[in-house]
């Protein structure tokens, strides 16, 4: 439940006091979201979904 006031929160502030535009906002929050669900996938043991997610996000970034 935290995270779904903090996260709008971070973005809104990132927004106007650090003049970060929109899009980058949203980038950044998403690249947040996206550690705090692989932490959260290790630490409950899901090493080989782990392993599948970190697969797909480096193929995502090569264009593959």
């Amino acid at each position: 439940m935290l995270p779904t006031t903090v996260f709008p929160m971070i973005g809104g502030l990132l927004y106007i006091a650090g003049g970060m535009p929109t899009a980058d906002v949203f980038t950044f929050l998403a690249g947040c979201g996206g550690i705090g669900a692989a932490v959260t996938i290790v630490v409950t043991g899901g090493r080989r979904l782990a392993t599948a997610l970190a697969h797909s996000v480096l193929a995502a970034a090569s264009g593959k």
